[in-house]
């Protein structure tokens, strides 16, 4: 398939074509200004993968029939779902790839047609902005197809390759968008048992926007202050996982001051806003209370190193030291 060039169709033929033909050009997937939703998803139906029915990804054709599969899902296929017939071999389909990538550059911003039945009269025209979002927001829509169906490595992929579009734009939206997709990526990784990974993605969304809160507009600010206190509120979990007390912690007290903002710009804050509030405080409670008994058991062995201590023999300084210490050792360890 052709090349594509800005956000024309990667097989319809060039104006100047169609202009010497003198007749109107039609996109051979049925897409354009006078395709409805319907017809928008029946003409994009050859490029999904029958089982997660997302968008194929290292499309596998299945012989004698054809038909074509996602490859992870082509591991769970004996019989065909489309004509019921028994599939002897996969073959890897380049060429299937090649055409859903151009896809993706040139319709997938139409993402819009989905949610409407109503036909478009005339084509508007849109800054990029506006469809690197439509873009990537129809990135994320194959994505949670792909996880919903049980195709994470086609989930994974279509997130990165939005999130890498978005990488160096600064405008709000595409910095808004890129933190949810971010945030997106860590929930497949910790639901794929690797919280090492997640973390990096959870960071960045962090980052990015404690960025956009100290930045952005004062019309944003609820939005941003709800977004983050969950973020950080993930990125506690996930560190809570990997058994980092001190970044665990970081990031909950993170999310509790940022939900206690929120609750104090918001009147009308509702109960669940504060039970949100409450089950954070009860994390962070229980990551300290882990926290300082192991803290406590690493004294208990320093001082056990030690040996028997003649008190005659210490200083008054660290008598008193030494009662402090097993005294709070008993305490926190409920000796």
């Amino acid at each position: 398939m052709a090349e594509t060039k800005g956000n024309s169709c990667p097989v319809q033929p060039s104006s100047n074509e169609a202009n010497k033909a003198n007749e109107v050009i039609e996109c051979p997937f049925g897409f354009g200004t006078r395709a409805t939703s319907t017809e928008w998803e029946k003409a994009i139906a050859p490029l999904c993968c029958p089982l997660c029915h997302a968008l194929l990804y290292e499309t596998q054709r299945a012989t004698p029939c054809g038909h074509c599969y996602c490859k992870t899902c082509s591991f769970k296929v004996k019989d065909c779902l489309l004509c019921a017939a028994d599939i002897e071999e996969f073959a890897n389909a380049a060429d299937v790839d090649s055409d859903v990538e151009s896809f993706i550059r040139a319709h997938s911003h139409n993402i819009d047609l989905l949610q409407s039945d109503q036909t478009p009269s005339t084509q508007t025209s849109e800054s990029e902005t506006d469809v690197l979002l439509k873009r990537t927001t129809f990135l994320l829509y194959q994505a949670l197809k792909a996880q919903k169906g049980g195709n994470s490595a086609s989930a994974l992929s279509r997130l990165q390759q939005a999130e890498s579009e978005l990488m160096h734009k600064k405008e709000q939206s595409c910095v808004n968008q890129r933190s949810i997709i971010l945030g997106k990526l860590s929930d497949i990784l910790c639901s794929e048992n690797e919280p090492g990974k997640a973390a990096k993605y959870i960071e960045q969304a962090c980052l990015l926007l404690e960025n956009d809160l100290s930045t952005g507009e004062q019309l944003y600010e609820k939005e941003l202050l709800g977004v983050l206190s969950t973020s950080h509120g993930k990125a506690g979990d996930i560190y809570a996982l990997l058994e980092n007390d001190d970044l665990a912690i970081s990031h909950y007290s993170r999310a509790v001051a940022l939900k206690e903002q929120l609750i104090g710009l918001d009147a009308n804050a509702d109960t669940s806003m504060s039970l949100q509030k409450a089950l954070l405080l009860t994390k962070l409670a229980e990551i300290l209370n882990l926290a300082a008994r192991k803290r406590a058991y690493d004294a208990q062995r320093v001082v056990e190193s030690l040996g028997q201590l003649d008190h005659s023999t210490l200083s008054e300084r660290d008598q008193n030291v030494v009662e402090y210490v097993n005294n709070s050792i008993a305490f926190i360890l409920g000796e």
